[in-house]
C-alpha cells in the first residue's frame, strides 16, 4: 500500500525566487496535465487543477476560521463579567426556544454562507433589556474585503422622512411614542437566505474549551441595512390588506410608523385614548401578539397600559 508522509511546511519560497532554484531540465504531459519542473530542492508540479468539494470549501472555512477565533476573544472578554456572560447565553437559548434561530444541519450544500459577529452592549439603566446581543453585519474580515451589508440592496424608505416628524411634534401639544417590541424578530426569513445570516455561539458556557455551534436566524436581524425595509415592506403590506374596510385608519397606522416605533400627536390628553384603540386595531391587522413597549408622552410619563 503507497504512503503518505505529511510533513510540516518550514518556510514559503515565493514565486519571484522559483527561478534561483530551477535546474532546467522540464517533463510536459497532456494538455490538462501538471508540468513537472527538476529543482535544486526535487521536482516541482505546476498547472491547473481541478476543484473538488474540499477545494470550494476554502472560502468557507476561512469565514469560520476567522468568526471561530472572533468567538474566542469574545467569551475572552464576557467571562471577565459572569453575570454578563449568563445573561448573553439566556438571550441566544430562548432564541432557540422561539424559533428565532435555528441549529445548522449540513443536510446539503449552501451556495452562500456568511457567518455574523456578535458582541454584547450593556445598559444597566435600561427598564426592559439590560443586555443586548448586537450582530455587525457591517464587520469585514480584512480591510479590503466586503461586508454582508455591502453585498445586499438596502431598499428605499418608506417611513416618513425625520423632519416630517419633527414639524408634527411641534403643530400638536402632545407626542406619544411607543415603541413596538422585537418587530424585527416577527418577520421570518425564507429558507434560502438563512445560510447568509448564520453565527457561532458555545454549547456551555462553562467549559474551558471552545465548541463552536453553528446557529442561522430565521426572522430579521436588527443591524442589517435592509431591515428597516423589510419591516416596513411588512407593515405596509398587511395594512394595504386591511385598507378597503377601513382606509382613515390605515392611512393613520401608515404615518405614524418610524422604523419600529408608533407616533400619534394630539392637542389634548384626552384625545390619546383614540391611540389605545389604533394599538388593537394594528395588532388585528397584523393578527399577531405584537407588544408595545415604552410608551410615553409629552409631557409626562407612561399613560397607557396596552
Amino acid at each position: 500500500m503507497p504512503t503518505k508522509n505529511v510533513l510540516e511546511i518550514e518556510l514559503l519560497i515565493g514565486a519571484d525566487y522559483l527561478w534561483l532554484f530551477q535546474e532546467g531540465r522540464t517533463v510536459r504531459g497532456k494538455s490538462d496535465e501538471p508540468v513537472a519542473v527538476q529543482t535544486k530542492l526535487g521536482w516541482v508540479l505546476s498547472g491547473p487543477l481541478k476543484s473538488s468539494s474540499e477545494d470550494d470549501d476554502g472560502p468557507t472555512s476561512c469565514a469560520q476560521l476567522y468568526s471561530v477565533q472572533r468567538l474566542k476573544g469574545q467569551l475572552l472578554r464576557l467571562k471577565k463579567e459572569p453575570e454578563v456572560l449568563q445573561e448573553y447565553d439566556r438571550v441566544i437559548k430562548e432564541q432557540l426556544e422561539l424559533g428565532i434561530i435555528e441549529p445548522v444541519v449540513e443536510l446539503e450544500r449552501a451556495d452562500k454562507i456568511h457567518y455574523l459577529p456578535h458582541h454584547a452592549v450593556v445598559r444597566k439603566d435600561a427598564k426592559t433589556t439590560k443586555v443586548r446581543v448586537v450582530y455587525d453585519a457591517s464587520s469585514k474580515e480584512t480591510k479590503k474585503g466586503v461586508s454582508l451589508n455591502d453585498c445586499l440592496h438596502v431598499g428605499p424608505p418608506l417611513y416618513p422622512l425625520l423632519y416630517h416628524i419633527i414639524l408634527r411634534f411641534r403643530e400638536k401639544r402632545i407626542a406619544l411614542v411607543a415603541d413596538i417590541e422585537k418587530a424585527f424578530l416577527n418577520i421570518e426569513i425564507d429558507p434560502c437566505d438563512r445560510d447568509c445570516l448564520r453565527f457561532l455561539w458555545v454549547g456551555n458556557i462553562h467549559e474551558d474549551e471552545v465548541k463552536p455551534v453553528e446557529y442561522r436566524f430565521c426572522r430579521v436581524v436588527f443591524g442589517v441595512n435592509c431591515s428597516p425595509f423589510l419591516l416596513n415592506a411588512t407593515l405596509q403590506h398587511h395594512l394595504d390588506r386591511f385598507s378597503k374596510g377601513n382606509p382613515e385608519l390605515t392611512r393613520k397606522l401608515k404615518d405614524g410608523f418610524y422604523v419600529d416605533d408608533l407616533l400619534r400627536y394630539k392637542d389634548h390628553v384626552q384625545h390619546m385614548s383614540t391611540s389605545k384603540l389604533l394599538l388593537n386595531k394594528l395588532k388585528y391587522v397584523l393578527d399577531t401578539d405584537l407588544n408595545v413597549a415604552k410608551l410615553r408622552r409629552s409631557p409626562g410619563e407612561a399613560i397607557l397600559q396596552v
